[in-house]
């Protein structure tokens, strides 16, 4: 009996000597927040206004954001919570008071949007939450794919959403009530059914149970009916539109006068308003007519609006693939274009054509390995990375669309590599594949896959203007190949005609190859085709053949009639290699490459810009080569540094003096020449 009278002496003392602290939230309305004047009003200060008056116990209310305030509940650093939602993880460091109120919370979102159910129906959207809010636990667990934003209060997330930075928020509904009124969006956002429903507690930190009980015994002390009276008394009420008012206001007082004005006068109007009525009757009739036949027309209109854009598009697509396929037979018979940079190309072209497509390469097969050359919708590294062998692959003879290739491939294919390819390749339903083929020999694949064969594939019309594409990009080939014949031949020519001279000539021996040597170093420095100059080098003095041998092998100075004979020999060697067919400008070059930048120079006395670059490029790397090797009227060869000495004098009358400083730095790469600049 002692006991307990001093364990109510112990609670009647914490009671009456006891300060509570409690954290709430700061903006939380209509239960906690902070008014105009800087006060925190709402449900919660007057409950525990109520509670304070009930027990006697001071209550020190502490406003602060949300995440803040779990936190300091989560540190012991406060006495009481206010209004919480119990969840599993605040069970951990939180004991609850007995229910103070039932909630609900629903899903807000912007008028406009589809109609929002449930929490699988938010997966596209960014949904906005409160820091700290339970409602984020709940819609996690019920969706994980949800993607929040946060917001430190109920105030910063409802602006959000007046601003358009989110279009869905989640959110208790009476508070939620608060805001829709307080920024006047009551007629634009639309709300779900309540997904959760949840009670309202007091909870205080573990450990403090004497808190807990002294809580409770004070709840107890306030009755379900005063909790509702307050809270009723602060929760905002629909507010009705002013324009629905007025609209109802002119509604009504408008029955009203039709009703007085009727009632007056319907006895002397009766069989007129009949009369207008009949007539109202049939202009209405006459005006659905109208209307119908105008909605027919529109509809005629509409349809033959889509037909012309359908067309057009169709056109415009057309013309597009037309532009691309001239660039690419253009690209196909341009002799400077690189093999694997026209591939390129053509493959991005084609590829482009069919817009159905969404991924695909274009491969060739050499030395019996896959290469791909260009593909989209995947990296080309990873499977060249493979060094697949292109037997293991899919080669249909003719172009072909094929369903599941994969699968097709898998029975060919070393099981390891099949693995790899389904891990880098998207998957696809079909795939329509061209072999590229010269003569009868596949050199490759050109391969476009579709992904979902439910919305587009590929077609019959498609496969005919992909074999035509195949033979444009094949005819690259026969091309090149029909070229590298000719250069061979060429090639052959040339070397015969230069093994010929230097038989006839002994003191030309490896001349034409220097010569040659120079001009190709020239060529690369200045950006000029290297093949053409170095075959018209090698060729320069292949005229020689027609000065007889006693000329070209005299000893001492030639007379001027033995010297016209040696100024022949570039219209000789002109009238030689022009007879050889693809050989024009070659000859040209040739007939040019004794002409002096002077204008005094043989056979046309051309100066300046009228003599060909090439030409120009010769006439300096044979003289350097004459200087700095024997000859028969000198059998002693100047010195490197003397023969770039005597071509620097000459620099503005025989020598381009442009060329002439390019040429000298090529020397002095080649040799150590900077002592004698």
């Amino acid at each position: 009996m002692g006991k307990i009278v001093l364990s109510l002496l112990l609670f009647a003392y914490m009671v009456f000597s006891m300060k509570i602290t409690v954290v709430t939230d700061i903006d939380y309305p209509p239960f906690a927040y902070i008014d105009q004047e800087g006060k925190l009003v709402g449900i919660s200060p007057k409950l525990w206004e109520l509670f304070s008056e009930r027990t006697g116990v001071e209550i020190e209310l502490i406003p602060m954001k949300w995440e803040d305030a779990i936190k300091a509940a989560r540190e012991g650093k406060t006495d009481v919570i206010d209004l919480i939602f119990v969840t599993e993880e605040r069970k951990k460091f939180l004991d609850y008071s007995i229910e103070i109120y039932k909630l609900t919370s629903s899903i807000y979102y912007r008028e406009g949007l589809p109609a929002l159910k449930t929490l699988r129906d938010l997966t596209p959207y960014v949904v906005g939450v409160k820091r700290g809010d339970a409602l984020y636990g709940i819609a996690k667990n019920s969706n994980p794919s949800i993607q929040f934003r946060f917001y430190d209060t109920y105030g910063e997330l409802f602006l959000a959403m007046k601003n358009h930075e989110v279009e869905v928020i989640l959110m208790d509904d009476v508070p939620a009530q608060y805001y829709l009124q307080k920024f006047d969006m009551v007629y634009n956002v639309k709300k779900s059914e309540p997904f959760t429903e949840n009670n309202l507690h007091w909870a205080v930190p573990k450990g403090k149970d004497h808190v807990l009980t002294l809580v409770n015994k004070g709840l107890e002390k306030i009755s379900p009916k005063e909790i509702k009276s307050i809270v009723l008394s602060m929760v905002p009420h629909a507010r009705i539109d002013p324009s629905v008012i007025f609209t109802l206001f002119l509604v009504i007082s408008g029955l009203i006068a039709a009703f007085l004005f009727f009632f007056i006068i319907s006895f002397y109007l009766k069989r007129a308003v009949q009369k207008a009525a009949k007539e109202l009757e049939y202009k209405n009739q006459q005006l659905s007519a109208y209307n119908e036949e105008l909605e027919a027309q529109s509809e005629e209109i509409k349809a033959m609006n889509e037909e012309l854009e359908r067309t057009l598009s169709e056109l415009e697509r057309a013309s597009n693939n037309f532009i691309g396929t001239l660039d690419l037979i253009d690209r196909a018979f341009n002799l400077q274009e690189d093999g694997k940079t026209f591939l390129k190309k053509a493959f991005n072209l084609i590829f482009d054509m069919f817009p159905q497509s969404h991924c695909g390469y274009i491969a060739l097969f050499e030395q019996g390995t896959l290469q791909v050359i260009e593909a989209r919708g995947f990296d080309k590294d990873s499977i060249n990375a493979l060094q697949i062998p292109s037997g293991e692959l899919y080669k249909p003879d003719v172009p072909i669309i094929v369903k599941d290739i994969r699968s097709i491939e898998s029975k060919s294919m070393n099981e390891k590599n099949y693995a790899q390819i389904e891990e880098i390749l998207p998957k696809s339903c079909c795939a329509m594949v061209t072999p590229m083929k010269i003569v009868d020999q596949t050199v490759g694949n050109i391969v476009l896959e579709v992904k979902d064969c439910s919305e587009k594939t590929f077609t019959e019309h498609d496969l005919k203007m992909a074999e035509s594409l195949e033979k444009i990009v094949t005819s690259f080939f026969l091309v090149r190949r029909y070229i590298d014949v000719k250069e061979k031949i060429n090639r052959e020519i040339v070397s015969m005609l230069v093994k010929t001279l230097e038989y006839y000539d002994k003191y030309t021996q490896g001349h034409s190859e220097r010569v040659a040597q120079l001009c190709r170093k020239m060529a690369q420095r200045i950006g000029l085709p290297e093949p053409e100059l170095e075959l018209a080098a090698l060729l320069h003095d292949v005229g020689k053949i027609y000065v007889p041998q006693s000329i070209l092998n005299k000893e001492g100075h030639l007379s001027d009639h033995e010297f016209e004979f040696v100024k022949e020999h570039p219209v000789k060697g002109f009238e030689l290699v022009l007879a050889i067919k693809g050989m024009e400008k070659i000859a040209k070059v040739i007939l040019y490459h004794h002409e002096r930048y002077d204008g005094k120079g043989y056979p046309a006395g051309l100066k300046g810009a009228e003599i060909p670059l090439e030409s120009q490029i010769i006439f300096i790397s044979d003289s350097f080569d004459a200087m700095t090797t024997a000859r028969p009227y000198r059998k002693i060869p100047l010195r490197v540094e003397e023969a770039i000495r005597e071509i620097r004098r000459c620099s503005g009358t025989q020598f381009d003096p442009n060329l002439v400083k390019i040429f000298e730095e090529i020397i002095y790469e080649q040799s150590d020449m900077s002592r004698f600049v």
